[in-house]
């Protein structure tokens, strides 16, 4: 297993990922059960788009990227894993009868989600799904009024379903 490791640290440090970087994307691909060998090592451009991974209440989540679709459209996607059991996931999208919902923060402004979907379902106001143990699902949350001029998130907050978050920081907007 060291040598595997070994492989991906050259690949980490020219991202520049630091080190709790390291040790969180170390642990992430221990849950996704491989770690990168020369036939499976993502290239410079895929590793980029890896922004930051989260562990909550037995979940992973990792921020793949938050992109522009549109006028004012962002989506932000996530890979989400269950890492010891299966496990039912809620996020919230649109404010759901005064529940905490997930939103952007961008130069002081607040931008309330407009969408969620685990799994290619998407609801408006709140998602839910089982993760199987150990099986990656496809996340994401979507924004439909945040202005083209802003290209970096200052705070990136998911609200769960069971009422707590999942806070990602400093998050670029591509296009």
């Amino acid at each position: 297993m060291k040598s595997k490791i070994v492989l991906v640290l050259p690949l980490l440090l020219l991202t520049g990922c630091g080190t709790t970087e390291l040790k969180k994307t170390a642990v992430a691909a221990s849950v996704l059960g491989r770690m990168a060998t020369p036939s499976t090592a993502p290239s410079r451009s895929n590793f980029l788009r890896t922004i930051r991974t989260v562990e909550k209440g037995g979940i992973t989540f990792n921020l793949l990227q938050c992109a522009r679709r549109g006028q004012g459209e962002v989506l932000c996607k996530f890979s989400v894993i269950s890492n010891r059991k299966d496990k039912t996931l809620g996020v919230r999208g649109a404010e759901d009868h005064g529940r905490f919902n997930s939103r952007a923060i961008a130069s002081g402004m607040e931008y309330p989600a407009t969408s969620a979907s685990i799994g290619g379902s998407e609801k408006q106001r709140y998602v839910t799904r089982t993760l199987i143990a150990n099986t990656r699902m496809e996340a994401s949350v979507g924004f439909s009024d945040i202005p083209s001029h802003v290209n970096k998130l200052g705070a990136l907050e998911l609200g769960l379903g069971d009422a707590s978050k999942v806070q990602f920081t400093n998050v670029v907007i591509s296009n």
